[in-house]
């Protein structure tokens, strides 16, 4: 009998001790958890807590916004120079993974990827990349925008582009 008080108090102990750690586990995990989807509205966006974010504000008449992440040993931020976005605008920005996010311009201009890699970031205009970049379109954003409004960017799209720029880049 006296063996098998001790071994109840040891399994007590382990599973109070699995407990904890694992209480400590999915609390850090929940805190990581990037935001994906859709964003419509200014302001500061999280997309990884600690590691990146969206800023979406107002400038020069229009929106514009910056990307921020925090790199190993620096902060990397980018966006366009001027705003992409004019007032009044049916814009979206879709964050597809922490590492590729979505811009529309809500006038039916453009739709830009931005994607970030080891090497830096590369900035993909459907004007530019037409159907290479068409095919990486998400589902989501097919269906916000449709399939006729994709089309129609593609077809705008400046027809020597794919040969003169590098729309190809890191996987």
């Amino acid at each position: 009998m006296r063996g098998w008080k001790w071994m109840s108090v040891l399994i007590l102990v382990a599973f109070a001790a699995g407990a904890a750690a694992w209480a400590g586990y999915s609390s850090v995990r929940r805190h990581s958890t990037p935001r994906l989807g859709f964003i419509v509205e200014p302001g500061e966006h999280t997309i990884l807590p600690g590691r990146s974010s969206i800023r979406v504000f107002r400038e020069d008449g229009g929106l514009n916004y910056r990307i921020t992440r925090q790199l190993s040993n620096a902060t990397e931020t980018f966006g366009p120079a001027r705003p992409s976005v004019q007032p009044g605008a049916q814009w979206f920005v879709y964050v597809e993974t922490p590492d590729r996010v979505w811009v529309y311009d809500g006038e039916g201009r453009d739709l830009v990827l931005q994607r970030m890699h080891a090497d830096g970031v590369g900035t993909y205009s459907i004007t530019f990349c037409r159907d290479w970049l068409r095919k990486q379109v998400p589902p989501e954003v097919v269906v916000r925008l449709g399939e006729a409004a994709l089309a129609a960017m593609v077809a705008a799209g400046n027809e020597g582009a794919n040969r003169r720029t590098p729309c190809a880049g890191p996987e």
